[in-house]
């Protein structure tokens, strides 16, 4: 669901949009009336569901958002129950309609403009469209990006009767320190030796990596 109209929801289901009924109780506005029909108390419910004016554009939507009816049921419990009852496409048709009829109230009020309902009907199913779009761009990108990761090469045990000679370096940029790590495998695959140098030196890891290979080549001599 886009975070506009996650956050929407959010205010809706907690009742702390600004609806004339909250601004009633905050004595910021004379009366509690719906700005369009003037006759019902504009609360949470009123102004996304239960207004004539707003079951014009629900009329519009996919079916099971048609013949939803509130009832008895706060706007909360309304996306309780959906929430467990239609798929997610349902669900973020139902969170942009209702972003888009809070939207059309607040131009009818500050504007004096009222969107038709064909319109929100409209701006809806491409904001749908838009979105679908996006998911699969995602997915397609996610699944190249998968797609191109190289495998790990496994290591290779030596021809029978050789050693195969494995070391690394690497570098603490903090401590200014790095580390040497050599190990030594028979053809069999088993460890014959290992060895671990830490040294307060290069900060280049190519370069400590050189300074790794003579130390390696003296193990290699010891051991015989």
């Amino acid at each position: 669901m886009p975070n506009t109209e996650k956050l929407f929801i959010w205010k809706a289901c907690n009742n702390i949009l600004p609806t004339t009924q909250n601004l009633f109780r905050k004595r910021i506005v004379e009366e509690p009336n719906c700005p369009i029909c003037l006759h019902h108390v504009e609360s949470i419910e009123n102004a996304i569901w239960k207004c004539e004016s707003m079951r014009d554009v629900w009329g519009l939507c996919s079916m099971k958002l048609q013949k939803r009816s509130l009832q008895n049921q706060s706007f909360r419990e309304l996306v309780i129950n959906l929430m467990k009852e239609v798929n997610d496409e349902v669900l973020i048709e139902m969170a942009v309609v209702a972003w888009r009829l809070w939207k059309r109230m607040n131009e009818l009020v500050f504007q004096k403009e009222f969107t038709n309902p064909l319109i929100i009907l409209k701006q809806t199913r491409q904001k749908l469209q838009d979105l679908r779009l996006l998911q699969s761009n995602t997915s397609i990108s996610t699944a190249r990006q998968v797609g191109c990761v190289e495998p790990m090469n496994q290591w290779k045990a030596p021809p029978n009767g050789h050693y195969k000679i494995n070391w690394d370096a690497i570098i603490d940029q903090k401590k200014c320190r790095m580390g040497i790590g050599t190990i030594i495998h028979n053809w069999e695959g088993q460890v014959m030796c290992t060895m671990r140098l830490n040294k307060p030196l290069f900060l280049d890891p190519n370069l400590a990596e050189a300074y790794a290979a003579p130390h390696v080549v003296l193990l290699r001599q010891e051991i015989g």
